[in-house]
């Protein structure tokens, strides 16, 4: 009679024996000298400690906050060598440069529309957009630089150059008109230059008050560009559908009643913004800075579009928030100068409120979803403004 071996014993205790476990039990069953030898198997094994199930470390989270310090060291050291070279009268060339060079970008837009190939059609014309709309990037650059080495006189340069390179496609339509005329353009820049030479007075700054009114004439106003914000994204997707919300949303705003609220509402955001924007301008703050330039650009802009019927009938010409039809900005040359005009503007006003709803956010959720809830929101606006600015090149869907 054959025993079993201590390797079936031991896979026998712990029911591992599998299709063998009947044979073993029977075996056990009639043979003593098994029996006894499996019994003390089992006190031994019965005796040792199983070990603790010991599960690995999630790591997850410290890798990410590696990854993320790296990437940070990484951006901080571009920018410590973007700084380094861009001095402060470098900075001040910079920011100028932008107004100066302007009508000559302008009409690279629409020479870039003429290509007979499409791919280098649709290249040309973002780069040229790009550049276009480049100011405001070009002035939070600059207002990164450090304290300033030459006085006051540089620093309200700066400061100014700053607020020209920020509201350049703004003012160059309202004062050049579209390109028009030039000699107001260069006229318009060498006044703005000789005011850097004059001492400002000291800004009030945020109060209460200023605050609410503020907040107050934003909320209106917010629901006014909205409504043309989606009005030009419905014209990407069908004409018919642009055409009648646009019929509507001019008959609401020709009555009286609303132009003046609209013309105050605008009027009480600059002024308000104006007495709290300087004061916000402070070095190497990105955020704060942010909303300062995005403000510019939209108190600008919004002077702008409110006079724009006033300007387009000395021009003899339909502005397009006048227009039934969708309009096309590539269609000609003296139209192209509104296509960064409004991109910046439908860009500025995202940016403007999604500052303000961020900073809101921190009060109510954990800094990790309001990260999260930025990026996602950051991804929506860039793809708005690319819709918008398709429905103002012309391009839709339904005709």
């Amino acid at each position: 009679m054959s025993h079993l071996t201590d390797d079936e014993l031991v896979l026998h205790f712990y029911d591992e024996d599998g299709a063998d476990i009947i044979r073993v039990e029977r075996h056990l069953e009639t043979c003593v000298d098994c029996a006894r030898t499996y019994e003390g198997l089992a006190r031994t094994l019965r005796a040792v400690t199983p070990p603790a199930i010991v599960e690995a470390p999630d790591d997850t989270a410290a890798i990410r906050r590696q990854l993320l310090e790296r990437a940070r060291e990484r951006d901080s050291l571009v920018l410590a060598r973007a700084q380094a070279w861009l001095t402060e009268p470098r900075a001040i060339a910079l920011a100028w440069l932008v107004p100066v060079l302007y009508p000559l970008v302008v009409p690279a837009i629409f020479a870039g529309s003429r290509s007979e190939d499409a791919l280098a059609r649709g290249v040309l014309v973002v780069l040229a957009l790009l550049l276009a709309c480049a100011g405001p990037a070009v002035a939070v650059l600059v207002l990164r630089e450090g304290p300033p080495a030459g006085g006051p006189h540089a620093d309200r340069l700066r400061v100014v150059g700053s607020v020209m390179a920020t509201i350049t496609p703004s003012l160059f339509m309202l004062v050049a008109r579209g390109g028009r005329r030039l000699d107001w353009w260069y006229a318009a820049i060498a006044a703005a230059a000789l005011l850097a030479l004059v001492p400002w007075p000291a800004p009030a700054g945020s109060t209460p008050r200023l605050k609410r009114m503020h907040r107050l004439a934003s909320v209106l106003l917010g629901l006014y560009i909205l409504g043309h914000i989606v009005n030009q994204s419905v014209g990407f997707v069908s004409v018919p559908s642009y055409a009648a919300m646009r019929g509507v949303m001019q008959l609401a705003s020709e009555q009286s009643v609303s132009y003046v609220l609209i013309i105050a509402m605008v009027a009480l955001q600059i002024f308000t913004g104006a007495a709290m924007g300087l004061k916000r301008v402070t070095t190497g703050v990105f955020a704060r800075n942010l909303q300062a330039v995005s403000g510019w650009y939209l108190a600008v802009f919004l002077f702008a579009h409110v006079f724009s019927p006033y300007l387009a009938r000395a021009a003899a010409a339909a502005p397009v928030a006048q227009a039934l039809t969708p309009p096309h900005l590539l269609a000609n040359a003296s139209a192209v100068a509104s296509l960064p005009y409004y991109l910046l503007g439908v860009s500025a006003f995202l940016l403007h409120i999604g500052l303000y709803a961020r900073l809101a956010a921190r009060g109510w959720l954990a800094e990790s979803s309001v990260r999260r809830l930025s990026h996602a929101t950051a991804v929506v606006g860039a793809m708005v403004v690319v819709t918008v600015g398709l429905s103002l090149c012309g391009i839709h869907l339904i005709r």
